[in-house]
């Protein structure tokens, strides 16, 4: 095994590294910059090899166009290229280079789809522990951990030399991540999970260039809402201080969650629950709790109001202009690709908790709106479309195939007994609450707090729901049985994803020990009965929440996929790019001579992938070309 450097002065040339690399069945690659943005920061170093040989390129002694003739390699298809957290180097080799790598194993997403719902660590330092047992950390073929600290060097290395820990390394970082995949695909294999990682490794090339693409936000229409809730903010302030402020103990604090809190007890705002662990009673003004009862009581209407505005004006004000690009003008989240469903989430800023259809979100427009504009497609009603063919439930995939597609009056129809329609607003809220909550593993307790009916009349509702809508009964049911028996819910057929129950080795154990109080006639100690309870709750819950959540984000991943690959194989990078994406939406940015052709094609895209899920009905999609994001 040889570690070559390929530099101005170094023996090895690109042509070198070049033909060596053109022969080899597998390729590990890796970066080094000054820093963690593509935009303002530059490439350093690029590692390329196999477990027989690595090649240091320093990036510095070469131009643009001279390190473009690793081309041939990392857009070579029918070579894989190994990588941990791969959505860091695409974007840099793409920024730097122009070069979109192809055929990519990522180390770090195959660990978390093995091990979704463990919240396992993986790092490289975790994936060698976990993967790699007999070989001591930073092995001994080179000195690698007390690394951490060598990659803090690249980030003022400056024009220095490379030192001879800094090579090795970045050869390790090249070494590793092929070693760890050929011991993960004995658990991918065992698993079935092969269908899962190609969904995944594929969807890492989109999800890179949307951040690298970033979302262009209109500042002018922002600070406009911006400084109309700070009237606004100020208006309900002053109302809720004339009209409410004034108590024995002098004047409340707004914000502060204590004073508010007593005071709406005092006046009889029922603020006063159980905590759901605990069962310990407590105050609490969230607004999910308080709005149950913002009709009854106005000051509970202009508090949630002002709560909201308050909001607005923090989280949404001029604060937010931090984000964006200095370089880009541009704002460039960051996306976690695999939460425990499957789906993605977004921070920094988090693009996905904009209010939808709001004023907000008119705000995110093209960059040019003379040229371009963007398309906004969704799937219409994805996760209720989802749960009916999943459960194969006769009304609803009638309703959806042959009806108006209203599930809320339906579900309103199955419980009063008589057709409900949305001229029925108050039948219908009730079954859209009811939808809502009993597809997510809700009960009476929920129902009834959620509607604020009494216990009983929420038992008789829900008794209704399921002798309606037997196929959702027998789903349901069949799901709480495999959860308990697998230790894993099984998020859906296509891909094979699964989710493992982190709580399950303790709930069988708890089982363990209640079985042997039942077998010896001996009372069980409540608090491991209440833990038992507890536990099964919450697995059956998820056994019905994850199939639908994780179904929908994998079908959503898979049309973004499809519309990459059509991008990448007409070279169509300057007419259309992803900007966005927020589980069951996808929003492109395009010019408008394109609009139509791109339109077609993304309604396509998600056609085709919702057809890989859902065999029982159409997922239809809505997809709207605009001059802002709308949805």
């Amino acid at each position: 095994m040889a570690i070559f450097i390929v530099s101005r002065d170094s023996e090895t040339s690109i042509s070198d590294s070049i033909k060596y690399l053109k022969r080899c069945s597998k390729i590990g690659i890796d970066t080094e910059t000054t820093g963690l943005d593509p935009h303002t920061c530059k490439l350093i170093m690029l590692q390329l090899g196999d477990l027989k040989n690595q090649y240091i390129i320093d990036c510095r002694d070469f131009t643009r166009e001279e390190l473009r003739a690793y081309r041939e390699i990392l857009e070579n298809h029918k070579i894989p290229k190994y990588l941990t957290n791969a959505k860091f180097d695409y974007k840099f080799i793409l920024k730097h280079l122009g070069i979109r790598l192809r055929n990519i194993v990522d180390i770090m997403l195959q660990d978390r789809i093995i091990w979704c719902g463990l919240d396992k660590k993986s790092t490289l330092k975790d994936l060698c522990v976990r993967y790699l047992p007999g070989i001591t950390f930073q092995q001994d073929l080179f000195d690698y951990y007390p690394a951490k600290n060598v990659a803090l060097e690249f980030l003022e290395l400056g024009d220095k030399q490379f030192t001879q820990q800094q090579v090795n390394y970045g050869a390790n970082d090249v070494i590793y991540p092929i070693a760890i995949a050929n011991a993960q695909d004995v658990l991918i294999k065992e698993y079935k999970l092969k269908n899962t990682i190609m969904v995944e490794n594929a969807y890492v090339k989109v999800l890179a260039e949307m951040e690298l693409n970033g979302f262009h936000l209109d500042t002018t229409k922002w600070l406009r809402l911006y400084y109309m809730n700070m009237i606004n903010l100020e208006a309900t302030k002053a109302l809720l201080d004339m009209e409410y402020a004034d108590t024995e103990e002098g004047e409340i604090n707004w914000n502060s969650p204590k004073q508010v809190g007593e005071y709406f007890k005092s006046i009889g705002v029922p603020v006063v629950v159980k905590d759901k662990y605990t069962k310990i009673e407590k105050i609490t003004v969230g607004e999910k709790h308080l709005d149950k009862y913002k009709d009854q009581f106005e000051i509970v209407k202009i508090y949630i109001k002002y709560k909201g505005l308050m909001k607005a004006t923090g989280t949404y004000g001029e604060v937010f202009f931090e984000n964006i690009n200095v370089k880009t003008g541009r704002i460039h989240s960051n996306f976690w690709q695999i939460k425990n469903t499957g789906r993605i989430s977004s921070s920094k800023p988090n693009l996905q908790n904009i209010p939808s259809g709001s004023e907000w979100r008119a705000c995110w427009t093209p960059k040019n709106p003379d040229s371009h504009c963007l398309i906004v497609g969704d799937f219409s009603g994805q996760e209720a479309r989802v749960l009916a063919d999943f459960a194969n439930e006769k009304k609803m995939l009638n309703e959806f195939n042959h009806g108006t597609g209203d599930m809320h009056s339906l579900t309103g129809s199955v419980i009063y007994g008589r057709n409900i329609t949305k001229a029925d607003p108050k039948e219908r809220a009730i079954g859209k609450q009811t939808n809502f909550l009993m597809n997510y593993g809700g009960g009476a307790a929920g129902l009834a707090d959620s509607l604020r009916i009494p216990i009983q009349r929420a038992s008789s509702i829900i008794r209704k729901y399921y002798k309606g809508y037997s196929g959702l009964t027998r789903y349901f049911k069949r799901q709480h049985k495999l959860v308990k028996q697998r230790g894993f819910i099984l998020i859906d057929k296509t891909t094979n994803r699964r989710s493992w129950v982190k709580a399950y080795p303790r709930w069988k154990r708890v089982e363990t020990y209640l079985d042997r109080c039942n077998t010896y006639n001996i009372e069980p100690i409540l608090e491991l009965q209440n833990e038992y309870n507890s536990i099964a709750a919450k697995m059956e819950r998820d056994s019905q929440n994850y199939p639908i959540q994780g179904s929908s984000a994998s079908m959503t991943k898979m049309a973004a996929v499809y519309l990459y690959n059509w991008q990448l194989e007409n070279d169509y990078w300057s007419r259309f790019q992803i900007v966005n994406m927020v589980h069951d939406e996808i929003v492109i940015e395009c010019k408008k001579e394109y609009a139509i052709e791109v339109q077609a094609k993304l309604v396509e895209c998600m056609e085709l992938a919702g057809a890989k899920f859902c065999d029982k009905l159409v997922l239809e999609v809505g997809c709207e070309i605009s001059d802002h994001w709308t949805h």
